[in-house]
C-alpha cells in the first residue's frame, strides 16, 4: 500500500509517532511509494542534517480525519461511554446529567460512519423519550418512543433501567401503534459489496430492501477491502419507498490520497477531497502550513568508457535523488512552489 509520512520538525532523531505536536508554525510531509521506501527516504534526510523528522502515517491521518476520531477517542468509544453514562444517570433519576451524556453520544454518533448494536441505539431514544418527561425535558416523549419503536424492527430489545412512568408510556406507546403502516428502505449495492448494517442489524452486502416503521434509520456500510466505513441517516416514510447507497470517499483508498498529492508538484492543485482533509488535519493540529517534499530516486546513468589497452567498458553513475517541493496553506487552499533546500541540493543517494 503507498504511504504517506508525515514529519513533524522536534526530535533529534527520526521517530515514528502517533500524532504531531499542536501549533507547529510548519510540517514537513516526505511522500513516496511505499513503507521501505519511506523508511530509505527519512533515514536519508535525517542523515543530512535538513530534517531532524518525526513521521506519522497516512493511514493515522485518514483514520483521524474520516470522522473515526474525535479529540484522540475512537467515536465508537466515545458512543459508547457516554451512553453507558447516561443509563447510570438515567437509573439515578439525574436527567440534567443524562442530558448531557446523551448530547456527547449523538454527537459522537453523528460523525462516526460505523454503527452502534440495535440494543444501544434502541436505548438511546428510550433514555430520550425518559429525559423528555422529566423535568429537565419537554414534556413531549412520544416523538423519541416512536423512534424507538422504528429502530428496534419488532423486536424486543430490552429496557434500560428508567423510571416506572417511562416505561408505562413505552408500553402504552405500542399497543396505540400496533398496526402503524410501515414503509419501504431499500439499500443499493456498491461496487466494493460493503457489509451494510441498518439499525445496528448486518443485512449481507445488498443490494436489500427492508420493510420498516415510518421515522429515521440509520444506514452503515463497511469495506472489508480498506476497513473504511459509511454511514447516513435516512427517513422512511408509510407506504413509501425510500432508495439510498453506500458513498465512500474516494480518500479511503490510500493510493488516491497519494497519486493526487504526487501530482501537485506539477500542477499545484488537489481534489476538494484531499484538500478538505489536509484542512480538517491543519485545524485539529493547529498547524500554519504542511511542506511537501517528494524523493525520486533517478536510475544511474550507464557510460562507455575506454580502459587501458583500448577496450570499452560500461560505468554507473552515482545514482542520485531529485527532490520537489511545495507548500500547502490550509483554508486558502493555496500551494506554492518551493526551492529544494540548499542542503539538499546535488546529493548523492548514497
Amino acid at each position: 500500500m503507498w504511504s504517506l509520512f508525515l514529519l513533524g520538525l522536534l526530535a533529534p532523531r527520526a521517530a515514528v509517532v502517533v500524532q504531531p505536536e499542536r501549533r507547529q508554525e510548519q510540517v514537513t510531509v516526505v511522500l513516496c511509494p511505499d513503507a521501505d521506501a519511506c523508511g530509505t527516504a527519512v533515514l536519508w534526510l535525517d542523515h543530512t542534517g535538513a530534517f531532524d523528522p518525526n513521521v506519522l502515517l497516512l493511514d493515522t491521518i485518514l483514520e483521524l480525519e474520516r470522522g473515526n476520531w474525535s479529540g484522540g477517542e475512537a467515536l465508537e468509544q466515545r458512543f459508547a461511554r457516554s451512553l453507558a453514562t447516561a443509563r447510570v444517570e438515567a437509573a439515578a433519576g439525574r436527567w440534567s446529567m443524562a442530558d448531557q451524556a446523551l448530547a456527547e453520544a449523538e454527537a459522537a454518533l453523528a460523525d462516526w460512519p460505523g454503527s452502534p448494536d440495535n440494543e444501544a441505539l434502541f436505548a438511546l431514544h428510550i433514555l430520550k423519550a425518559g429525559l423528555a418527561r422529566s423535568l429537565a425535558g419537554d414534556g413531549r416523549p412520544e416523538p423519541h418512543l416512536a423512534q424507538a419503536a422504528a429502530v428496534a424492527w419488532n423486536r424486543r430489545p430490552p429496557l434500560p433501567e428508567v423510571d416506572a412512568a417511562t416505561v408505562a408510556a413505552w408500553t402504552d406507546f405500542l399497543a396505540s401503534e400496533a398496526r402503524v403502516p410501515t414503509g419501504r428502505l431499500q439499500v443499493r449495492s456498491h461496487p466494493a459489496r460493503p457489509d451494510l448494517v441498518i439499525d445496528g442489524v448486518p443485512v449481507g452486502p445488498g443490494p436489500v430492501e427492508v420493510s420498516l416503521r415510518p421515522g429515521l434509520h440509520r444506514v452503515s456500510a463497511t469495506r472489508s477491502d480498506t476497513e473504511s466505513g459509511w454511514s447516513t441517516q435516512v427517513e422512511v416514510l408509510a407506504d413509501q419507498l425510500t432508495v439510498t447507497r453506500p458513498r465512500f470517499s474516494l480518500l479511503d483508498d490510500p493510493v488516491v490520497a497519494r497519486l493526487d498529492l504526487s501530482a501537485v508538484f506539477t500542477s499545484l492543485t488537489v481534489r476538494p477531497e484531499v484538500a478538505e482533509l489536509l484542512d480538517e488535519w491543519c485545524e485539529r493540529y493547529a498547524v500554519r502550513s504542511i511542506r511537501f517534499v517528494e524523493i525520486e530516486d533517478l536510475a544511474p546513468v550507464s557510460e562507455l568508457v575506454r580502459v587501458q589497452g583500448g577496450g570499452l567498458r560500461e560505468v554507473l553513475s552515482t545514482p542520485e535523488r531529485r527532490l520537489r517541493v511545495v507548500r500547502y496553506l490550509p483554508g486558502q487552499q493555496r500551494w506554492i512552489q518551493l526551492p529544494v533546500p540548499a542542503e539538499l541540493e546535488g546529493l548523492k543517494g548514497d
